[in-house]
């Protein structure tokens, strides 16, 4: 998956996304997951995902949505559909 949204990042120029590769997220029965998330709003994790670009897309895409929003909270009629079946959890953001 890393490799697949390296891919898509540099293809479309984009470089306003911090890509970071953990080790584990413990996540074996759903695996490949990513976690979606900043600072102000809420963060999530993901699991099942495919490793192509086609999958990375879609991540971007419904990252740029989330960072539309002012709570981080994307109405389901604008997830890709390649992003629906694939949220695991959804975690509030640490109140300074």
């Amino acid at each position: 998956m890393l490799a697949a949204v390296h891919s898509f990042l540099a293809k479309t120029g984009r470089s306003d996304i911090a890509v970071e590769p953990q080790v584990c997220m413990w996540n074996c029965t759903k695996p490949c997951s990513v976690v979606l998330q900043d600072e102000a709003r809420y963060s999530y994790i993901t699991g099942s995902n495919t490793p192509d670009e086609e999958q990375a897309e879609a991540l971007v895409q419904w990252f740029d949505a989330h960072g539309a929003t002012e709570d981080g909270q994307v109405p389901f009629k604008q997830w890709p559909q390649k992003m629906r079946g694939h949220f695991i959890a959804r975690i509030p953001p640490v109140k300074a």
